[in-house]
């Protein structure tokens, strides 16, 4: 069987591309459109549509961020550290923010789609699963989508948009939260906690409170995400010069260090990591 590790599914400057890189070029995986009210909190929505000769097993590493996904084709298999789902077709599993990379493998008809939520963004549409999303997925009952995205006589993007505005659910301190999100985003996770609370003006109790509200994790559990997530991106950089330069370039004060915190999310060293080469897109 075929492993490919694969990034989040993914950006905006991604959409309009049917591939993501060549890995990829045969799933046909393409990215859409999300609507204006909502695209602070989710990132896209994406299709895979494509006929597999042999099984393919594609692992999403850890990036802190949730998604949707409903399965329109054969049955696949998602694993994770805990759990294994067969997702069979009809059924709709919302993944939730997960330490450890998720494979998911695809066999012959595979017709997927899907919705990534930014960081956090989950949180106005599936509220009340929250409790039981860190580490976890959840299946969730909603027949009326899976009808609607069979029927070719709305877009994938009326569709969705539609279905969140349905669920949403306004809070008062969520678009400040996500507003900081991206400020660690912007620093590749090299912040200190202290410096967020200055941020939002409040103490770290309650920094730790906001996490675990709208993420389900703590504030020192993302960021060390976060840092692995951007430690992954230059290790796919050949130009790099060790792998102490591309821990020190993201926050690791030693290469020991780097090393430990890379094989606690990845459950493999740096350099095992680049030495099998997969591609992350």
């Amino acid at each position: 069987m075929q492993i490919l590790y694969l990034q989040s599914l993914q950006s905006k400057r991604d959409i309009g591309k049917k591939t993501m890189n060549n890995k990829l070029k045969n799933l046909n995986f393409s990215l859409f459109c999300v609507e204006k009210n909502i695209e602070l909190y989710v990132q896209s929505y994406w299709q895979v549509k494509c006929t597999l000769e042999k099984a393919v097993e594609y692992l999403l590493a850890p990036d802190g961020a949730m998604g949707l996904i409903i399965n329109l084709g054969d049955s696949i298999t998602i694993k994770t550290e805990k759990k294994i789902y067969d997702l069979k077709m009809g059924e709709i599993l919302l993944l939730g923010i997960h330490e450890h990379a998720v494979s998911m493998v695809l066999e012959k008809n595979c017709n997927l789609l899907g919705i990534r939520f930014n960081p956090a963004g989950a949180f106005c549409f599936f509220k009340n699963n929250y409790s039981n999303l860190y580490q976890n997925n959840i299946l969730i009952e909603e027949n009326s989508l899976y009808k609607r995205l069979r029927n070719e006589n709305e877009s994938i993007e009326e569709v969705f948009n539609s279905y969140l505005l349905s669920l949403f659910k306004e809070d008062s301190k969520i678009e400040a939260f996500v507003v900081m999100l991206k400020k660690i985003e912007e620093d590749k996770g090299i912040i200190e906690i202290k410096e967020l609370s200055s941020i939002l003006n409040i103490s770290r109790r309650s920094i730790d409170r906001l996490f675990k509200k709208y993420l389900g994790i703590s504030a020192n559990i993302y960021l060390r995400i976060i840092k692995i997530k951007y430690s992954r991106e230059e290790l796919r950089n050949i130009s790099f010069d060790t792998l102490t330069n591309v821990g020190y370039n993201n926050g690791y004060f030693d290469q020991s260090h780097f090393i430990r915190e890379f094989k606690t999310f990845m459950q493999k060293s740096p350099k095992q990591y680049v030495k099998e080469k997969k591609t992350l897109s």
